[in-house]
């Protein structure tokens, strides 16, 4: 049974959409912002800079109060990125219950389609926030009530107005991709996958699995992340570990360099989403919808090393490549480009390299997107792949930004480039050893 992607939606750093985004990728635009100074009213940081969100008025995309009050944003992001992906393939959505914004997709058997979306840590900046109202609310009232109005002090405990009565289920992982299920109706296979950096590529996968094993005929998946908060703590717990970029002075804009030599670390930024919609070759047809890329095979292996940095050999990794490879019936020669993981971090650009080389040599076509947009770690995967898909469709691919010296002998995208792309393989790692990637095809 053959699976294709026929609509994409995402927000990231650089805005909302997949298109806006897809122009502002290819020109080598990125969003490079000093980290919130009031975060260094709690804790000294090392890394200095981020790529963030922009500010997203969720009223204005449709979003109820009552929405807003229920989800933490990693499900917001998800929900309005599905909703552009159900636009792009040309799925109608019909609002069918005005009190909880719930829509139907009109024309679809919501018992044959299905979700599998994948995330990091879920709704950690819910979990932080109102764990600070619980610590901090009273200790800021009592502090405050020992300041003389004379002489003000500015009480620098930052909490929410009140414990939100949702944060049980706004915390929890599995909400990312039943959010995507209650806000669409959606009532077969839902699955959530929580694989770090390599969840929204992996859940790619199981869609794909999900249509090819007839649980499913669509599929709604991707990934999305939210590691914001008011204390800097999401950003932290990377900087504490000494994995993030560190600017040594230089201009922010040059300091995130996947695959350079001059590498220190890679670029945060708080997550976004990347949502794709999969349907079976009879479904897709049926609709007559227009499909914007193949799938044509998804591998997955695990390191068993260390929770924290990959195995130095990459033999797990080289594994991963050649058992997409071998699920999709093709040979390594006919992999045109690969959107690598390109962290930029140390360890694993020299080790992805050196698969790279050793499974397809030296002259496949090689770029990192978070070399654009920073590292969205449960996001990346998705909007990787999506950016792979548009990569098909349109024949061009984006550069690889800051590549002045590289690491390896490979064919290292430095700008802007029309290609031939037939077969593209989009690959993730993820702390703890989780290695996957997902081979796309023209159609």
């Amino acid at each position: 049974m053959r699976v294709y992607v026929t609509g994409v939606g995402m927000v990231s750093p650089l805005g909302i959409g997949a298109e806006h985004n897809w122009q502002r990728i290819l020109n080598g635009e990125t969003n490079i912002q000093a980290i919130p100074e009031h975060w260094h009213d709690y804790i000294d940081f090392i890394s200095k800079y981020y790529s963030p969100i922009p500010d997203i008025n969720f009223k204005d995309h449709s979003f109820t109060r009552n929405e807003i009050l229920q989800k933490d944003k990693v499900s917001l992001f998800s929900n309005l990125a599905s909703q552009e992906a159900f636009h792009d393939a040309g799925i109608e959505l019909e609002l069918i219950d005005k009190k909880t914004n719930q829509y139907s997709l009109v024309n679809i058997n919501n018992e044959k389609a299905g979700v599998s979306y994948g995330t990091g840590g879920g709704g950690a900046d819910s979990y932080i926030s109102n764990t600070a109202y619980q610590k901090l609310s009273r200790i800021k009232k009592q502090l405050a009530a020992l300041v003389p109005e004379s002489n003000p002090v500015d009480i620098k405990l930052r909490t929410p107005r009140n414990y939100n009565p949702f944060t049980l289920t706004r915390v929890l992982c599995h909400s990312v991709g039943a959010s995507n299920s209650l806000k669409f109706n959606i009532k077969g296979v839902v699955r959530t996958t929580a694989q770090a950096c390599s969840s929204g590529t992996t859940a790619i996968g199981v869609g794909y699995e999900m249509i090819k094993n007839g649980l499913s005929d669509i599929v709604l998946t991707g990934g999305a992340e939210n590691c914001d908060d008011d204390y800097g703590c999401g950003f932290y717990s990377f900087d504490v570990a000494k994995t993030l970029v560190v600017s040594d002075n230089q201009d922010p804009a040059v300091m995130n360099r996947p695959f350079d030599k001059k590498r220190n670390g890679f670029l945060f930024s708080p997550g976004g989403a990347g949502s794709l919609i999969l349907e079976s070759e009879a479904h897709m047809e049926n609709r007559a919808a227009t499909p914007i890329a193949e799938v044509l095979g998804f591998a997955e292996t695990f390191d068993a090393h260390s929770i924290m940095a990959p195995e130095p050999e990459g033999k797990q990794i080289e594994r991963m490549m050649t058992l997409a490879i071998r699920n999709a019936e093709l040979s390594e020669h006919e992999i045109d480009y690969i959107n690598a993981h390109g962290t930029s971090t140390i360890a694993n650009d020299q080790i992805e390299a050196d698969a790279i080389i050793r499974v397809f040599g030296n002259d496949v076509a090689v770029n990192s997107t978070k070399s654009i947009i920073g590292h969205t770690t449960g996001a990346s995967g998705a909007i990787e792949a999506i950016v792979s898909a548009l990569s098909i469709r349109d024949q061009e691919l984006h550069p690889s930004l800051n590549l002045e010296n590289p690491i390896a002998d490979l064919d290292f995208v430095t700008e802007r480039r029309n290609q031939k792309i037939d077969h593209v393989l989009s690959h993730s790692f993820a702390f703890g050893g989780h290695n996957s990637g997902i081979i796309l095809g023209k159609v």
